[in-house]
């Protein structure tokens, strides 16, 4: 049997985590020393780290709706 309440706890502080991560990758592309300095590739892996993140947190926003229904 699931308790939702403590999945629902769960989920939302694995999001809270996401967003913290999300809003740090924006803060480095801010920075536009970032950009101009850091190796392409890193600029890349970053972007790309940044769409992951963003995606699954989606995925959990979208858990916490269905589990609030």
């Amino acid at each position: 049997m699931v308790d939702f309440e403590r999945e629902l706890g769960r989920i939302e502080k694995e999001a809270a985590r996401l967003r913290q991560a999300v809003a740090q990758i924006d803060a480095k592309f801010a920075n536009p020393s970032f950009a101009e300095r850091a190796k392409p590739e890193v600029v890349e892996s970053e972007k790309e780290r940044r769409q992951e993140l963003a995606d699954k947190l989606a995925r959990l926003e979208a858990q916490v709706g269905a589990l609030r229904t």
